[in-house]
């Protein structure tokens, strides 16, 4: 979207939230959606209930599509999106949001809550990324929701004890691949997923230290199905191995180059795709752990 359409919407009073603008024409709620990259760089959408006649403003878009204002639309139950074509400008952005929100107005449109469908007390609310069309009932209920995960205090032990019983849970499919000699980053993602499984079930809050906790499970989960498939492997070459004598063997074992030179190559790989497998969701927690730290709700001036 170019700085002449910026500075148009935003001299009506538009506010940048991440890739949108959001804000108000006449008694209507807009918001301006920049999808640079596209046949269709700009969207125009809005969360609506026309009650009089729906078929009238699928006239309204169709002839304005026939006119060249549009590039195509698509018209929902309780939502309308306008696709923008690259020969867009600033006025004709202004124009066209003019021209529909006195078009709704004759209508007798109504802004609806994204979530619940309500017309009353319906606003732009931010999280401090992206606006949302919400009633103030669905406002509220997401203030308090807020306010009580902040206000909850978060017991690291147990989502500790839980994530850890999760990952070794998870560790059962790393080792039963390993023990036929197949590695798969599927079998690292269930290691990661149990874990944060675990983690969720006790109710634990997504924060960097329990995320991270979680992480060093998911780590001592791989390094401990490792332990178990090499176990596996000498119990193929030496039948009747017990455990506590692998066990009380191991420093002894891991003390040995020549064994260490053997088992690195199958170790290396190993590690190799659980870093593949895990990575994905490992980093999307963490996102999803400083999301939450700064979580906030708040009324936008629009």
């Amino acid at each position: 979207m170019n700085a002449e359409i910026v500075t148009a919407i935003e001299n009506m009073g538009f506010i940048r939230t991440g890739a949108s603008w959001a804000g108000r024409v006449g008694k209507y709620y807009w918001r301006v959606t920049d999808a640079s990259g596209n046949e269709t760089p700009i969207v125009v959408s809005t969360s609506l209930q026309v009650p009089a006649d729906q078929n009238g403003l699928q006239g309204l878009l169709g002839s304005l599509k026939e006119e060249g204002k549009i590039a195509h639309f698509t018209l929902e139950e309780t939502a309308a999106y306008l696709f923008l074509g690259p020969a867009s400008d600033g006025q004709s952005v202004r124009d066209l949001l003019s021209r529909v929100t006195e078009s709704l107005e004759s209508m007798h449109a109504a802004n609806v809550c994204e979530r619940c469908d309500e017309t009353s007390f319906v606003g732009f609310y931010t999280d401090g990324t992206n606006a949302h069309l919400l009633c103030q009932k669905c406002y509220q209920a997401d203030e308090a929701r807020i306010a009580e995960g902040k206000r909850k205090p978060n017991n690291y032990v147990l989502g500790y004890i839980a994530s850890l019983v999760g990952a070794l849970i998870g560790s059962i499919a790393w080792i039963a691949l390993g023990a036929i000699g197949f590695y798969a980053s599927i079998a690292g993602y269930a290691i990661a997923f149990c874990a944060f499984k675990g983690y969720g079930l006790v109710d634990g809050k997504k924060t960097v230290v329990g995320i991270s906790l979680t992480i060093f499970n998911v780590v001592f989960a791989l390094f401990f199905a490792e332990y178990v498939g090499l176990y596996i492997s000498l119990l193929k070459e030496y039948p009747g191995l017990e455990i506590m004598t692998f066990v009380l063997a191991t420093p002894a074992l891991f003390s040995d180059m020549e064994f260490l030179r053997a088992i690195l190559p199958s170790l290396g790989l190993g590690l190799l795709f659980a870093v593949l497998g895990t990575y994905g969701i490992v980093k999307n927690y963490l996102l999803l752990a400083k999301t939450a730290a700064h979580e906030k709700i708040e009324k936008m001036p629009v």
